[in-house]
């Protein structure tokens, strides 16, 4: 009876054993399900402040986009300053004294730099280089440095001399500064002439924000302006007549402010 006993109490022992062992095991896997989930929390926490973070973010991008916005709503104002030098102020003597001599040398872009410089200055916007001319014949706009190579190169304009993107309108403008008589100025104002007539006839056929500048420097400019006022008068313009903008350095400013405001 004895020995049935001890192995009764053996067995229960056994089975107590084997019952906290269970136990243990249910135990870690409890423990380390509690890590997963606690791992999963952390993830999602992190998730969170990734999202946090691209919330913070696209508010910025919002912001510096309503700031683009409102820089474009801010009236566009220019203030001429006094000592500038323009029109009929420039004659042969006063841009030898200012420029040099100008013809025939390296000296004979330094009107132009001066016009350019002081349209970046004055405006606050670039006025950058370009190759774009005027096709005559089909009345559009292409960017082409040499178009004589081609057998059809008479058919472009000279290129413009500087371009401007203000506030979504495209400016593209032709610098001069003609002083004294002679055959020679006639000659380079009547290229002038036509080339005005190229943008005019451009602009019938293609109205998309386009606008002309031509700056006219120079005391021989301002003699034939009139002729200027002919052309762009003509009833076939009248309706983008306002468009194309032709006189002196100075009037410009006042040209882009009544453009803007």
């Amino acid at each position: 009876m004895m020995n049935n006993k001890n192995k009764d109490e053996k067995n229960n022992e056994k089975k107590d054993e084997k019952k906290d062992e269970i136990i243990e095991k249910d135990e870690n896997k409890n423990e380390k399900k509690d890590e997963i989930i606690e791992k999963d929390e952390n993830k999602n926490e992190k998730k969170d402040k990734i999202i946090e973070k691209d919330e913070n973010k696209n508010e910025k991008k919002d912001k510096l986009i309503e700031k683009d916005e409102n820089k474009d709503e801010i009236n566009f104002y220019i203030l001429c300053p006094e000592d500038l030098i323009y029109g009929n102020l420039l004659t042969k003597e006063t841009r030898h004294k200012i420029f040099g001599k100008v013809s025939g040398n390296a000296n004979s872009i330094k009107p132009e730099n001066y016009q350019r410089e002081k349209i970046i200055s004055i405006t606050g916007y670039k006025c950058i280089k370009t190759n774009i001319r005027i096709n005559l014949r089909n009345h559009t706009l292409e960017n082409i440095s040499q178009p004589n190579k081609n057998i059809n190169g008479f058919d472009y304009s000279e290129n413009f001399d500087g371009y401007q993107s203000i506030k979504n309108k495209k400016i593209y403008i032709n610098f001069k500064c003609i002083v004294g008589k002679g055959g020679s100025q006639t000659r380079s104002l009547r290229e002038v002439y036509w080339f005005i007539e190229g943008q005019l006839n451009l602009l019938l056929n293609n109205n998309d924000n386009i606008y002309f500048a031509n700056i006219l420097d120079g005391d021989e400019s301002h003699n034939c302006m009139t002729k200027f006022e002919y052309l762009i008068n003509l009833p076939e313009y009248k309706n983008i007549n306002d468009k194309v903008y032709i006189g002196n350095l100075k009037n410009y400013f006042n040209y882009l402010n009544n453009l803007f405001n």
